[in-house]
């Protein structure tokens, strides 16, 4: 990672998140006074997972694949990024700009041909660019802040990327993005259309007619020991379009990332910095996945993840009609999940804990910060997963029922269940960046 003069260092450099912990399903201790000081030990003690109803715990060290050329920005904490969002109105969130249609990818069936590697490359490499992002340094001047890869899904102009890879530090779309095109070597500069935080999906546009576009292919087609190619653009432009090989190692792997759980092919095609938003192919050349992110830990080599092309669909789809993703829920709370370690130790009950209430929510004066969610409509939510199964098929302006474990000052304990009203998250959303 090369660094330029002009920047000062971060405080603490980049962050990762925190490793999560199982949670068990203990039932709670008698009442007694000591109970003000258990809530104490448990804010200290409780490895945290804060997220939106919606989000996830951190179960494994996982973190995106953008290659960022300058260190000095410094990232906001995790607790910031929740708060930030949270406090964002919807009219706010949307793009400044919006695609002229509403589908940009479509999906064909799996082809059974089987190309040579070769083949593979000269037939898809000309529809896998390179992205550069930039953004203003301390003294206004403008610097690469970061590089990665996307895939051209029409011949006018519309690709897509990561949304990590063309995001800031505050969460917005950088400043300026920049598209390179591999056959001609011709630099683009691209319009923000929009971009997910929770998928790592991100739809741009240049001005531009008769480009390369891919073919994608239903990853339900995709089975474990399949051949796999990549192709992207690993340390940025100096290894530009460079293509790995390997098979489909695994299917549907839940990885908890630090924006949610996220539902992710797995390759040993070698994947490293600078392939984010690149193309996982099948050996008809065929896209069936973007990739997106790797395990970091440096006990795991071969592993790379790759979102699979029918969810990159969906989402893609929906941003180019709605700007957004709709179709997500939400309560309006921020919690932390509850260690089994605490619970073993003080009694209490499983469930997650609550961190804060937002004043706009149904939830605001019905649930308070302290109080433990054993369960929503009957699902236990010992965890996030439970969250989100709890949450699934649920639409804005449904009931859910919370089950509540409350405690008052005086350390009198009581169980409640109480109704509030979901509405629509939009918190996943990356702002266009200020004019």
């Amino acid at each position: 990672m090369t660094q330029p003069q002009n920047w000062k260092e971060p405080k603490d450099g980049f962050k990762k998140p925190p490793v999560s912990q199982q949670e068990s399903g203990q039932k709670p201790a008698k009442s007694g006074r000591f109970w003000p000081v258990v809530l104490g030990v448990v804010g200290v003690l409780a490895v945290l997972s804060l997220g939106m109803f919606g989000m996830s715990t951190f179960s494994e060290m996982v973190e995106p694949l953008d290659h960022v050329v300058l260190d000095a920005f410094e990232p906001k904490t995790e607790e910031e990024k929740i708060v930030s969002s949270a406090q964002k109105k919807d009219d706010q969130n949307a793009p400044s700009a919006k695609a002229d249609r509403s589908t940009v990818v479509e999906l064909v069936p799996a082809s059974e041909e089987v190309l040579s590697a070769g083949k593979v490359y000269q037939q898809v490499s000309p529809s896998v660019v390179g992205i550069q992002t930039y953004e203003q340094d301390a003294y206004g001047m403008e610097q690469l802040f970061s590089s990665g890869s996307g895939i051209i899904l029409s011949e006018d102009g519309y690709l897509l990327t990561n949304a990590h890879v063309i995001t800031n530090l505050e969460g917005k779309a950088s400043s300026r993005i920049e598209v390179t095109f591999p056959r001609t070597g011709e630099v683009l500069e691209a319009e923000f259309l929009g971009a997910d935080v929770e998928s790592d999906l991100a739809l741009i546009r240049v001005e531009a007619e008769g480009l390369q576009p891919a073919e994608f292919a239903d990853s339900a087609s995709c089975e474990v020991g399949d051949t796999a190619y990549v192709i992207g653009n690993p340390s940025g432009e100096m290894l530009a379009s460079s293509m790995s090989s390997g098979i489909i190692s695994g299917i549907d792997r839940k990885v908890d990332t630090e924006n949610g759980t996220m539902t992710l092919m797995q390759t040993d095609a070698a994947v490293n910095p600078g392939n984010s938003g690149g193309a996982l192919l099948n050996s008809a050349g065929q896209v069936v996945g973007v990739v997106s992110s790797k395990i970091v830990e440096t006990s795991f080599e071969g592993i790379g993840f790759a979102i699979p092309s029918q969810n990159a669909q969906t989402i893609l789809n929906d941003i180019a009609e709605h700007g957004y993703v709709t179709g997500r829920v939400r309560i309006g709370l921020r919690y932390q999940a509850i260690s089994d370690v605490i619970i073993e130790k003080t009694g209490i009950p499983s469930g997650i804990r609550v961190i804060s209430v937002e004043e706009s929510s149904d939830a605001y004066g019905k649930v308070v910060p302290g109080d433990i969610i054993l369960s929503i409509d009957g699902i236990e939510t010992t965890d996030s997963e439970g969250v989100t199964q709890a949450l699934e098929g649920k639409e804005a302006g449904d009931m859910v029922e919370l089950e509540i474990f409350h405690m008052d000052e005086n350390g009198l304990e009581e169980s409640k269940t109480v109704e509030v009203q979901m509405t629509e998250d939009r918190s996943q959303i990356v702002e266009a960046a200020e004019e």
